[in-house]
């Protein structure tokens, strides 16, 4: 799994608590704000999980599962939603989702959810926090 982190959010606020609790597991985080811009990111490299808002200014998750699904490589996208809705959890995880986190949400169930995606990944861990996790 590459130690890359693909995060893509019009929301500073999202953008910001994800970037940091990647940075703390020692992931590299790379920053986006469109579907669009996902897509040529995608193209150029493999990220060991995307994040992603539901709703994006030029698509949404699905279009981002989409383009991740383009490369042979297993990339766990994680949709992150401000939407406290049954329903819409169960259409994101049949889109293809790896998970779904709601925000605001707290570095903790942040770190959980990364934790578990490079895990799922059979990355080897290699930080004390996902390891005690």
């Amino acid at each position: 799994m590459s130690d890359s982190i693909l995060i893509v959010t019009g929301e500073t606020v999202h953008s910001d608590n994800l970037a940091a609790t990647a940075s703390y597991l020692k992931l590299r985080p790379v920053c986006c704000r469109t579907l669009d811009a996902a897509g040529v990111l995608a193209s150029r490299q493999h990220y060991g999980m995307v994040f992603c808002d539901d709703v994006l200014p030029d698509g949404d998750f699905r279009g981002v599962i989409a383009e991740t699904s383009r490369s042979d490589t297993y990339t766990p996208v994680i949709v992150v939603s401000e939407r406290d809705d049954w329903n819409f959890y169960l259409e994101v995880m049949k889109a293809g989702a790896f998970d779904y986190v709601m925000f605001p949400a707290g570095p903790g169930e942040i770190e959980r959810i990364m934790c578990a995606a490079i895990r799922e990944s059979g990355r080897q861990v290699r930080t004390a926090a996902c390891t005690a996790a």
